[in-house]
């Protein structure tokens, strides 16, 4: 799977595209922008630049914004980065654009490109641990299927060993907690069985004991509530006798009350003989007017039947006087009436209000007769010895409830330390098992990693101008080291600066050997870096090579790209 082409906008400041071949060589001077698609290809797949943090990206881009995108084999893979007070990232794949959240972007990767890795990220190998790089190297002997089914097995293994350890852990915490919990306690006098048994016994008369004080209780109780019925009795009789007398002369008064108002009523003035005695002016001057206009028509035409008309209209003008004294009389009257009305409501409520109290001393003076004529069938009353035997009774419950609450903790605790024992007994078991499971599948590694080391040497002898790639595993401690000549052979850390641009190469073509590789060429000489072109020229892998010196020549089989031109 090939990466075709990359654009990038704002990454290290440059933007522009280029077209990648299966072998492609990027010169041009420095700052020329060159690095720059490297720098690209590394943000599309890994989301950062070996060696630095995603934030150090921005140190020499010209804004808040970077993207880059890669067609590999078809496939057009894209991501964005923008810095504001936290970075936000995307990545599409074939348009698809999603927000990434932690680790997403690596199973969408997976998922268009597959699981076998296009770059390999040399810094991170070198920065792990000797196990980490050994299952690093598994790739060579495995293929991605095989290698994650081998990691996959030591991680169980471990993950359950873990569980197991902290089972027997917690089993022997808890046998510890609980025998010393049942060392604590102090043991009370009497078997369990018996205090038991006497519960039962004692159950049954605390019951009966209880029943005659409730009894007794409920009586001395009843007698009370006669006693105070006695007591009330005549004075609730009383007050109703009173309250009988006050209502009877209220009754009295209220019938006066309405005779004395159908009289008021029979006295109401009687209005003058109008029928619109409220507006009488106003009416007696329009009907001036119609007459007096009559009165003119009438002389103009002699006619006899207007000035009839005339008189009889002016008959309907009402008496001013008549009017004025209706009118005053009326409102005296109607002052009257609202003054007895006012009376009588009030009465009315003071009769309403004696009748409710009335009903209800008749209902309390029923109630308290009813309980008094109880008194005879009431029994005796509470028996102070009754109270003391419930009370004895009580206390030796208490004493015996508490021995057996004991007793059978500590029986619990006896039963929970065994059941604890057997427990600790199979988890130490389960764990030593879970050990030599770790054992079996670490093993497994290592004969996988010593059967790569032939396979290890022959890729890196593309890259490595003389010698090759060996194996040093001595357990934790596990490296790769450039195997000179025979007895020569030397840690990357020994290694001059173009050395180790030609050892990381080895090291990324070795162990993905389906990656695409990027070299940084800059420290390579001439002949060297000529010469690794030569043999590399019909390479089947992708190779990516930048320097900022022109090789005299460009053996055949390499596209080359001058930056700057």
């Amino acid at each position: 799977m090939r990466v075709e082409g990359i654009t990038i906008e704002n990454v290290r400041g440059v933007s522009g595209s280029i077209e990648l071949d299966q072998r492609t060589l990027i010169t041009g001077p420095m700052a020329s922008g060159k690095s720059a698609y490297a720098v690209g290809l590394d943000f599309i797949l890994f989301g950062y630049v070996p060696g630095s943090k995603p934030s150090e990206m921005f140190n020499n881009a010209l804004g808040d914004t970077m993207y880059a995108k890669a067609d590999i084999a078809g496939r057009i893979v894209e991501r964005w980065l923008t810095q504001g007070k936290t970075l936000s990232e995307e990545l599409a794949v074939d348009d698809n654009r999603v927000k990434l959240a932690k680790g997403n972007d690596k199973a969408m990767l997976q998922m268009a490109l597959g699981k076998n890795p296009l770059l390999f990220d040399v810094q991170a190998f070198w920065g792990k641990s000797g196990p980490e790089r050994r299952k690093a190297v598994l790739g060579l002997v495995a293929d991605a299927d095989r290698m994650e089914e081998l990691l996959t097995a030591e991680k169980k293994a471990r993950d359950n060993k873990n569980l197991m350890a902290s089972d027997r852990a917690a089993s022997d915490k808890a046998v510890e907690q609980l025998s010393r919990s049942l060392a604590e306690m102090e043991k009370p006098s009497g078997d369990l069985q018996e205090i038991e048994a006497e519960l039962v016994t004692l159950a049954a008369d605390i019951d009966a004991v209880q029943k005659k004080v409730y009894a007794g209780e409920a009586n001395d109780r009843a007698r009370a509530a006669i006693a105070s019925s006695k007591e009330t009795l005549p004075t609730l009789e009383a007050r109703l006798e009173s309250l009988l007398s006050e209502i009877e002369q209220m009754e009295k008064e209220e019938a006066a009350n309405e005779e004395e108002t159908r009289a008021h009523d029979e006295i109401k003035p009687t209005p003058p003989s109008c029928e619109f005695p409220e507006v009488a002016g106003e009416l007696k001057r329009r009907i001036e007017t119609i007459a007096n206009f009559l009165d003119d028509l009438d002389t103009s035409d002699g006619d006899g039947d207007i000035s009839d008309a005339v008189k009889d209209l002016r008959a309907l003008v009402p008496d001013e006087k008549a009017i004025a004294k209706y009118t005053e009389e009326s409102k005296a009257w109607v002052a009257n009436n609202m003054k007895l009305s006012g009376r009588n409501n009030h009465h009315v409520g003071l009769v309403a209000q004696a009748k409710t109290t009335r009903s209800t001393l008749e209902i309390q003076i029923t109630a308290c007769k009813e309980t008094i004529e109880k008194e005879a069938a009431i029994g005796p009353g509470l028996d102070q010895n009754d109270v003391a035997t419930r009370d004895g009774f009580l206390t030796r419950k208490a004493e015996l409830d508490a021995s057996a609450s004991t007793l059978r903790l500590m029986k619990v605790r006896a039963d929970d330390i065994e059941k604890a024992k057997i427990e600790a007994g199979k988890a130490a078991e389960q764990e030593k098992a879970a050990k030599e499971k770790i054992a079996e599948a670490v093993e497994a590694q290592r004969k996988a990693v010593q059967d790569a080391e032939e396979e290890l040497a022959r890729r890196s002898k593309e890259f490595l101008p003389y010698g090759n790639l060996r194996i040093l595993d001595e357990g934790k401690r596990f490296d790769l080291l450039w195997a000179k000549d025979g007895d020569t052979r030397v840690s990357r850390s020994t290694l001059s600066g173009g050395e180790q641009c030609l050892f990381d190469a080895a090291v990324a073509r070795s162990l993905a050997p389906t990656a695409a590789v990027v070299i940084e060429a800059a420290e390579i000489d001439d002949a060297t870096l000529t010469a690794f072109l030569t043999d590399t020229a019909e390479a089947t892998y992708q190779l990516i090579v930048l320097t900022c010196h022109e090789p005299p020549e460009v053996p055949g089989g390499w596209k080359h790209i001058k930056m700057g031109e």
